[in-house]
């Protein structure tokens, strides 16, 4: 993993999250030209006990970079 991909996810995340108004909609235009409405949420963080049970389950470590998300995001719903 590179230093920086925790600081490129959140800001990735960061801009989208912006661009919704205050129902977390977003207006798009499609390539046809159409306009339509997106939804994008962000999901509260997880805990690091939670991270922990479910590496203990699966027999494996997250990589660090998909944990930073989890502990930030724990996910995203982004249309």
């Amino acid at each position: 993993m590179r230093g920086n991909d925790h600081m490129n996810i959140k800001k990735i995340m960061e801009a989208v999250l912006k661009t919704v108004d205050d129902n977390n909609q977003r207006l798009l235009i499609q390539h046809n030209g159409h306009l339509t409405k997106a939804i994008s949420t962000a999901n509260t963080p997880a805990e690091e006990d939670d991270i922990a049970l479910f590496e203990r389950q699966l027999g494996h470590r997250l990589p660090k970079d998909y944990r930073s998300f989890l502990l930030e995001y724990n996910g995203a719903h982004i249309y």
